[in-house]
């Protein structure tokens, strides 16, 4: 911050903070000693910009000695309370979301997964959201989940098969025919990144996994699709960021979610996937549909 001994001065070789520092008692707020600092370095600035006559910039110093004499006032204490509850008051939190579609809804069980914990908090947060997997009683089961939690005509279930353009295509139109437009996409289940022009504001959300930034895995083809997507996600993120779309990807790491228990799973073998995190905890799909939430929401801008 500028001191009073700046060099900056006036035509006339007065210091510029002169006409108003004068007027300051020894007894002034700190305060209002550094919002007269402030507002000087600003009047400077605003004037060396715009090239301004010094006439000009002494008429915007004695505007701010105004304030100056405002603040020292009892008026300006009823605006600057005004101003401080302004400035320290949290923001609201908005996970207001628009028309989704979210692949991979389904769980191989009763329980809660990842597409399916994403799909349900889209749709808390306001969203409307198609259900897309390439089983469709599955689908139409997270759905039913979905109406009885928050009512009917919340998501509505497609089945298809996303790893091929007709089944993205299919998943697309019937969005547009339901509820005419599109802002979101959960990527849970694969998908095809077609070069296709888009347009307007949105977000895309992938879900890939730890073993695919570190491996592993005593498997091979899981790490690998996992690795994929996340250089895909880089790939989309400079691909869509000229259409202010900003896409994102969610590794989740040692969840308990029906992809795993479905077939059964001996409690040691649990234990064992539980101990390999650094925190040694065990999540599920909730923590995962939380993150993804987050990411498709305005909160994440």
């Amino acid at each position: 911050m500028r001191s009073h001994n700046a060099k900056a001065s006036s035509a006339s070789g007065a210091p510029l903070w002169y006409p108003l520092a004068a007027e300051l008692p020894e007894s002034a707020p700190v305060t209002a000693k550094r919002l007269l600092d402030m507002n000087m370095r600003m009047t400077q600035a605003l004037a060396a910009s715009l090239d301004l006559p010094a006439l000009l910039h002494h008429a915007g110093l004695k505007a701010q000695k105004q304030q100056i004499n405002d603040f020292l006032g009892c008026a300006c204490r009823k605006r600057l309370k005004a101003s401080k509850e302004l400035l320290l008051k949290i923001p609201t939190p908005n996970f207001a979301i628009g028309v989704t579609i979210a692949t991979g809804v389904c769980s191989q069980a009763d329980g809660i997964g990842n597409g399916r914990a994403a799909a349900t908090l889209l749709t808390e947060s306001g969203a409307q959201v198609v259900c897309t997997d390439i089983n469709l009683k599955w689908a139409e089961k997270t759905v039913s989940m979905i109406a009885e939690e928050f009512g009917e005509n919340k998501a509505v279930a497609v089945q298809a098969y996303v790893m091929q353009g007709q089944g993205c295509k299919h998943s697309v139109d019937t969005t547009l025919d339901k509820f005419g437009r599109l802002n979101m996409l959960v990527d849970n289940g694969g998908g095809r990144n077609e070069l296709a022009e888009i347009r307007g504001r949105g977000a895309i959300v992938d879900i890939a996994s730890v073993a695919g930034l570190i491996g592993g895995t005593p498997i091979l083809l899981y790490p690998t699709s996992k690795g994929a997507i996340v250089n895909m996600t880089r790939a989309m993120a400079a691909h869509h960021a000229p259409s202010d779309i900003q896409v994102n990807c969610v590794y989740p790491g040692m969840l308990h979610t029906p992809m795993l228990y479905s077939h059964g799973m001996a409690p040691e073998v649990r234990e064992s996937h539980r101990m390999r995190g650094l925190l040694q905890a065990e999540g599920n799909g909730w923590d995962c549909g939380l993150a993804v939430r987050f990411l498709a929401s305005d909160e994440s801008r």
